[in-house]
Parts: structure tokens; C-alpha cells; sequence
């Protein structure tokens, strides 16, 4: 028997819901229990406030824009923006965040900013307590056909593990866990220079490897792109934090910053001084660049830039 004022269940819990199927809406003002609701688009929305989570009563029905919704994924329901769009939530309690898709409307209950699916309270921390102080932004729209590549490479750049929907070796579904120390990081050192002016805006070739003496740190060979094994290969945009004189100044920055994503520090000779160059990436792509930039500017680094390999 169906919950009454829920609608149809077209996939049962424990089933996974199939992706996309919905449309693009706005849709007209509303008013439930004498609250009036005006659904507008707004691209520079950045609100704070309290976000609640809903699971089993509404797995497997349609939301507002025609989708089905499931627990499982990293999606939401916000009252009046657009559907479906992303938004990048930020557990303030914790410093946990994602990037959701928000596909349905609600939370309709006095205090509450956004109702996030049961998943993505488990990776910001709050499945257990319910509610958890967040932060919304707004980052741009969402596909229609339901393709999650985005949310999951945000998750992979910051110290998750692998993302809900693989299995482990028991055929059991996989949690995505956040890892991080909770509270507020130490403030980072500023960068003696944020960015240079030929490198502004535009495109950066790999310059070839140049040997580096001096500054402590010995004969060091420096390709422009280096990085971790992991990402090696991956020749995406990357995020430059700045330069900085004292080496001991860049790798607290590289602390800083490990939550974003991989950071490298490589020394850069320049006019007959050495700058220690902190950047984070490579990334897969420039809107998944773009959102970890407001990572980066959140850390204290507010003139880091994006810049294009080659």
C-alpha cells in the first residue's frame, strides 16, 4: 500500500533508482502552511543556514522535476532554486562538504535551509544528529540525464574513499566516508606572491625541467608538473595558490591545502631568486577546478587562479 500523499514507489528500497528522467524547473510561487515560496534563479545564491535529511519514506517516488529519487545518491531538495542544478554544502560544524544535485522541493519546516538524501548526510557527518549547520552555494546547472561524474570527482579530489555504488569483497555496497580533522584549520601563511603577470588568464605550456640550487632544499629538478603518481597522467587545469619565498611557508600551505586535492611545491628560479610555487590539481576538469577554487580561497588563499596545461 502506497503512503498516502506520496505517490507511486517505482523503485523499491535497496533498489537503485535509474538516473536523469526528469526536467528543467523553475516553476510558479506557492504557499504551503502559509509560507509563500517564490522559485527564482539565482546564480550568486550563498546562504547559511540548518539542513535536515530524508531517506526511506520518499526512495524510488518522482520528485518535484519528474526524477526518482534515491537515498543512495548525493542529491537534494531546496524550496525555491532551479531544478536540477549543483550546489557545493558545506558542513560548518565540521568542514565536511559535496557537491549535490538539487532535484526536488523542500524542507517545508520553519528553520531549515536544505533537505540533503540520506547519503550525503553520511558524508558530512550529521546522519546520526539529523541536522547540521550548513552553508549553500549555488554552482551552475545540472545535466538531464542524471550523469553523477560531477559529485563524484569532488569526492575523489578530497580524501574520500571510493564512491557509494561499487561494492567491497563481500558484494556489499561501499559508504563514502569523509576524512579530515574536524574544526577550523590554523590560518596559512600568505603567499609573498599570489600569481605572476605572464600567467594570468591564459594557458601555460610544461616548461622543460630546470635544475634549482640553493634555498636549502639541494639540486632539484623541476618539470612544472609535478605531482603524485596518482595523477600523474592527468593533465587538466590545477589551481595555483601562489609563491612564496620560505620553503617552510609553502609546505604549511601544502597542509593547508591537502583537503582540496593533490598539492605540489616546486621550487621556480626567477631573476636570480628562488619562490617555492604551490598548486593543487590536476583536475579533471575546469567546473571541477572552479569548485575547488572557492576550496582554496576559503583556506585564506583569495588570489589563487585556475590555469590551463598543456
Amino acid at each position: 500500500m502506497e503512503s498516502a500523499g506520496l505517490g507511486k514507489r517505482y523503485v523499491q528500497i535497496g533498489e537503485s533508482a535509474p538516473k536523469g528522467g526528469g526536467h528543467f524547473k523553475i516553476g510558479d510561487p506557492y504557499e504551503i502552511e502559509g509560507v509563500r515560496y517564490v522559485p527564482a534563479a539565482d546564480p550568486s545564491y550563498d546562504q547559511r543556514g540548518v539542513a535536515s535529511w530524508y531517506g526511506d519514506l520518499f526512495h524510488g517516488r518522482k520528485t518535484s522535476n519528474g526524477e526518482i529519487f534515491d537515498m543512495e545518491r548525493l542529491s537534494a531538495a531546496h524550496p525555491t532554486l532551479p531544478l536540477p542544478i549543483y550546489v557545493k554544502v558545506t558542513n560548518i560544524d565540521n568542514g565536511l562538504s559535496a557537491v549535490v544535485r538539487v532535484n526536488d522541493r523542500g524542507p517545508f519546516r520553519d528553520g531549515r535551509l536544505i533537505d540533503l538524501s540520506r547519503h550525503t548526510a553520511e558524508v558530512l557527518g550529521f546522519k546520526r544528529s539529523g541536522t547540521a549547520n550548513v552553508r549553500v552555494r549555488y554552482l551552475r546547472k545540472a545535466s538531464l540525464d542524471g550523469d553523477d561524474a560531477f559529485e563524484r570527482d569532488y569526492l575523489s579530489t578530497r580524501g574520500y574513499s571510493q564512491y557509494a555504488g561499487t561494492t567491497d569483497p563481500d558484494g556489499m555496497a561501499e559508504v563514502v566516508i569523509a576524512v579530515g580533522p574536524p574544526g577550523p584549520p590554523p590560518v596559512p601563511p600568505l603567499p609573498d606572491r599570489p600569481d605572476r603577470s605572464a600567467i594570468v588568464a591564459v594557458a601555460e605550456a610544461t616548461p622543460e625541467p630546470t635544475v634549482i640550487r640553493g634555498g636549502g632544499v639541494g639540486d632539484v629538478a623541476v618539470t612544472g608538473a609535478i605531482g603524485p603518481s596518482s595523477s600523474e597522467d592527468l593533465q587538466g587545469p590545477m589551481i595555483q595558490a601562489g609563491f612564496f619565498k620560505n620553503h617552510a611557508n609553502a609546505q604549511r600551505a601544502r597542509t593547508a591545502l591537502a583537503g582540496v586535492g593533490p598539492v605540489e611545491v616546486a621550487p621556480i628560479a626567477e631573476q636570480g631568486e628562488t619562490y617555492y610555487r604551490v598548486r593543487v590539481g590536476p583536475f579533471v576538469d575546469g567546473i571541477t577546478a572552479a569548485a575547488a577554487l572557492l576550496d582554496v580561497a576559503d583556506a585564506g588563499y583569495r588570489g589563487a587562479k585556475i590555469i590551463l596545461q598543456n
